[in-house]
């Protein structure tokens, strides 16, 4: 299977619900790296899986609605915690509506620091 991915970096600011900590309810920051991979088991008609320049005009393009955003007032997150979890899962929705024929199976693992991340699969 072949696999490509493309790694884009941003921040956005959300607060987080519930009662696990009063922390949690403070609007603050993250500094987010976003990893991308498609795979799939065929390439175009010029060896491509993903062109690597459309992958990253792509990202760039769903990246931008989050840049410097508050989570927690956009239409996709209404009724959710905006943790990395429900946010690494709303991005790989994203970038499934836009892969290409060839593309089987898509993975997002969104970082929100150095040392904490979620991961969401997704079969095409």
């Amino acid at each position: 299977m072949y696999k490509v991915g493309m790694q884009k970096k941003f921040i956005a600011a959300h607060h987080l619900l519930g009662e696990a900590c009063p922390e949690e309810k403070v609007k603050h920051s993250h500094h987010y790296c976003l990893d991308l991979e498609f795979s799939g088991y065929s390439l175009d008609s010029q060896g491509y899986l993903v062109n690597i320049d459309h992958l990253n005009v792509m990202m760039s393009e769903v990246i931008a609605k989050y840049r410097d955003a508050y989570l927690n007032e956009l239409e996709e997150f209404a009724g959710l915690n905006p943790s990395v979890e429900h946010f690494a899962r709303i991005l790989a929705d994203q970038f499934s509506a836009h892969h290409e024929a060839n593309i089987i199976h898509i993975k997002v693992t969104l970082w929100e620091d150095d040392i904490a991340w979620a991961s969401y699969e997704k079969a095409l």
